[in-house]
């Protein structure tokens, strides 16, 4: 009979928790919905907002072809850029090779064949180095 009572009491304590416990969660979930809502309703707004914007701010096709223009040029530079590095890159590969293949082999050079490689080899690094872009002379001093 007495342990009847302590069950009892714990298990009513249990429930009661229990109960608290839901209780706050769902205070604590409504909270969060309502949140959730107002956060739905500002970003609807701002999205109303934002097309608003969008539609007042449109150019008409007159200012646009200015850019097309720019980005078809930009487009044909680029690929004209790229052409050109890429034969300025076989020219490198294929004036260097032979000297590549000389030092790749181990051979024992002299010194004036040693310093004619190096010069076919420098010269063709010099002509590759030019198709990169110049860099600002400012910039080189800091």
């Amino acid at each position: 009979m007495r342990y009847d009572i302590i069950a009892f009491v714990l298990i009513s304590i249990i429930a009661l928790g229990s109960i608290a416990y839901s209780a706050w969660l769902f205070i604590k979930n409504r909270k969060l919905l309502k949140t959730i809502v107002e956060l739905h309703v500002d970003r609807m707004a701002l999205e109303n907002l934002i097309s608003n914007q969008a539609l007042s701010n449109e150019q008409p096709v007159d200012q646009g072809d200015g850019f097309i223009k720019f980005l078809s040029e930009s487009r044909e530079w680029a690929f004209n850029y790229i052409e050109e590095v890429q034969k300025q890159i076989e020219e490198f590969r294929s004036s260097v090779s032979p000297e590549i293949l000389v030092f790749k082999s181990g051979k024992k050079l002299e010194k004036v064949e040693m310093e004619m490689m190096l010069n076919r080899i420098s010269t063709a690094f010099y002509k590759l180095e030019s198709v990169l872009p110049q860099e600002d002379t400012q910039n080189k001093e800091k």
